[in-house]
């Protein structure tokens, strides 16, 4: 894989094997998928991709396990569920960025909110319930904590 942004850290090739590794796993879950570029980052492999004419992150552990895939998304692609939860649990607050994230464990968005100087983080399901993690805040409504799931 060569370094196509130009900046000639070469510590961003990866061996022959491990590439044709990550390209068959790219290939076979995201068909016609073009790999832009491979780096390790924070002790991962970051695969950056172009599928349905849309850029993806596609994250591997250093063992080349599938480890998740995130790609922005705009407003007015989140399900009404999620913009419904948010208006309710934080009605002043506005969307300052949101991701989708498909992982082996199940799917679910990362939504970034801002009210003032103030910014919180949550995980939020299609059908607008929390999921728990690490660095988000659950979100302060009443229902359970659900697993992050396939989303149907």
């Amino acid at each position: 894989m060569v370094d196509i942004d130009s900046d000639y850290d070469y510590e961003d090739y990866l061996p022959t094997d491990i590439q044709s590794e990550l390209e068959k796993f790219i290939g076979q879950k995201y068909p016609g998928a073009a790999i832009i570029d491979t780096e390790y980052d924070d002790g991962e492999i970051e695969v950056e991709i172009v599928h349905e004419r849309r850029g993806k992150d596609v994250y591997f552990s250093k063992d080349h396990n599938w480890l998740r895939t995130e790609w922005d998304v705009r407003k007015n692609e989140l399900p009404a569920a999620v913009l419904t939860q948010i208006s309710t649990s934080y009605p002043s607050w506005k969307i300052d960025d949101a991701e989708y994230v498909e992982a082996p464990s199940g799917d679910w968005f990362k939504i970034e909110l801002e009210k003032g100087d103030s910014e919180v983080k949550i995980k939020i399901t299609a059908a607008g319930g929390q999921c728990g993690g690490r660095g988000y805040r659950n979100p302060p409504w009443t229902q359970p904590q659900e697993p992050c799931h396939e989303l149907t």
